[in-house]
């Protein structure tokens, strides 16, 4: 169901009044980050086209995030809403695999990385848990859970199928790992800009940051050595000036 943008105004006030009172100074919005649908009455005199639409759901995300000093987290995120969201999980992390394309380029990462902290879909519903390790180190992206507290044999009629794999219990110590192996990459450039990316081989890819720091990423099932530095088969390697 949509909520027309006409009374979302009303609707983030009343939600803002009842949240204010758990004390909480964070909030995850759920579609408006990344969603901007119209209202097209008959009567012109109410119809909200999609241009007015980004206006309201604008001034609510300010609302949110500056008058109610809020961290936001948010979807996707369309580029309006991007300077008033403090975290992003679900950025899109591969290309729509049409068969005009030839290549994936991170336009999203190389704009975003440095200022707003971001993520991809959940690492548990990745179909090969290695790779997706591989890409979030070459497109800077910080790791990402969905999980929950029950087994989701409870959720069996409920249609949510994404949520089959999210026990916690079972997830803690590979999550662990998951992250220590992608904080050794990322830990000390969360912060820089990402100045170029390109394709060294097939499937070899180097990400460059504004100190000069070179992540090489190899996804390839065997070694390769480019300018001297070798990158064991499905790894990665970081070098910083000179050192690697």
């Amino acid at each position: 169901y949509r909520v027309s943008p006409s009374r979302l105004d009303a609707v983030v006030d009343s939600f803002l009044a009842d949240y204010k009172q758990y004390g909480l100074s964070t909030l995850s919005l759920g579609d408006m980050g990344n969603m901007v649908n119209s209202d097209f009455r008959l009567n012109e005199d109410l119809l909200i086209d999609r241009q007015q639409a980004r206006v309201i759901i604008l001034d609510q995300v300010q609302k949110m995030a500056r008058d109610a000093k809020l961290a936001i987290m948010a979807d996707g995120v369309n580029a309006f809403v991007l300077p008033w969201v403090d975290h992003i999980v679900n950025m899109p992390m591969e290309s729509s695999n049409l068969k005009i394309e030839d290549a994936e380029v991170p336009f999203y990462q190389i704009a975003v990385h440095g200022l707003v902290p971001y993520a991809g879909f959940p690492a548990n519903n990745a179909p090969d848990l290695r790779r997706y390790l591989l890409k979030c180190v070459e497109y800077g992206a910080n790791p990402y859970f969905l999980w929950a507290y029950h087994v989701p044999a409870h959720l069996n009629d409920a249609g949510v199928k994404a949520l089959y794999n999210t026990v916690y219990g079972r997830w803690l110590p590979e999550a662990l790992s998951f992250y220590e192996g992608i904080n050794a990459a990322l830990q000390d450039i969360q912060a820089q800009p990402i100045t170029n990316h390109e394709r060294l081989q097939n499937e070899v890819y180097c990400t460059t940051y504004a100190d000069g720091t070179k992540i090489i990423t190899n996804y390839r099932d065997v070694s390769v050595s480019i300018g001297g530095v070798t990158v064991d088969a499905k790894s990665y390697k970081v070098v910083k000036e000179g050192r690697t």
